[in-house]
């Protein structure tokens, strides 16, 4: 389009230099005329012009249409700009996110895993289909899990405390890979993988807030689970 813009400028110029030309041939064969033009009138006088209309309308119509593919030219690289400054923020917030991983989620996991090993290895130790991540679904794979689970939340309830805090965290963290807030295959090549590894880790706690009663809009941690799918077909 520059390109383009840069020849219409060229012909419009080149046009602009004979249209000159033209006006002071004109002029001086006007002076050279023995006419008395105050009576004959400015009319008249213009009109002598006349031949050279059709040359300076294409002029004008070439810097016009110059203008606008100029403006046209800025919008696009107006836009292209703001596309990558958003794309680096968005890669910026993406890095941030990653940290959120590693730095914020990682040191209250591995504490959560040891202190229910402690407290109850059979808690980690199941096997799971991860098809449906329900209650009903947990009951019908392992009815004895809930009942080890609720015993031992009980018997220590910073276990149960410190779950809800971290599924927490991964919700938020789905929902922005999710909602577009920072690039997506970004994420998945940073957390991707461990990300879902330690989703099903979590499966039975995560399945313990959900029923198959609910209303798809009602489900917790409805973007955990959204994007455990997604990225496990990766």
């Amino acid at each position: 389009m520059k390109t383009f813009r840069t020849i219409i400028l060229v012909v419009a110029f080149t046009l602009s230099l004979i249209l000159l030309l033209g006006l002071i041939l004109t002029t001086k064969e006007i002076v050279s005329l023995q006419i008395d033009w105050s009576s004959k009138g400015f009319v008249f006088f213009l009109f002598q012009y006349s031949h050279l209309k059709e040359l300076f309308t294409i002029i004008i119509a070439l810097f016009t249409v110059s203008f606008i593919l100029f403006q046209v030219e800025h919008l696009s690289q107006t836009s292209k700009r703001t596309e990558r400054i958003l794309r680096n923020d968005e890669k910026a917030k993406t890095f941030e996110q990653s940290k959120l991983f590693y730095i914020k989620l990682q040191p209250p996991i591995q504490e959560i895993y040891s202190l229910i090993k402690k407290s109850s290895s059979y808690l980690l130790s199941q096997t799971w289909d991860f098809s449906d991540f329900t209650d009903q679904s947990v009951n019908e794979q392992n009815p004895m899990w809930e009942t080890e689970y609720n015993k031992k939340s009980q018997e220590i309830q910073e276990i149960k405390d410190s779950i809800i805090r971290i599924l927490n965290n991964f919700e938020y963290l789905s929902s922005n890979v999710l909602n577009g807030n920072i690039d997506q295959e970004l994420s998945f090549n940073l957390f991707g993988k461990p990300f879902i590894s330690q989703i099903k880790v979590f499966y039975p706690f995560i399945s313990a807030y959900r029923s198959r009663e609910m209303k798809d809009n009602e489900y917790r941690y409805a973007a955990i689970v959204e994007l455990y799918y997604l990225w496990n077909k990766k």
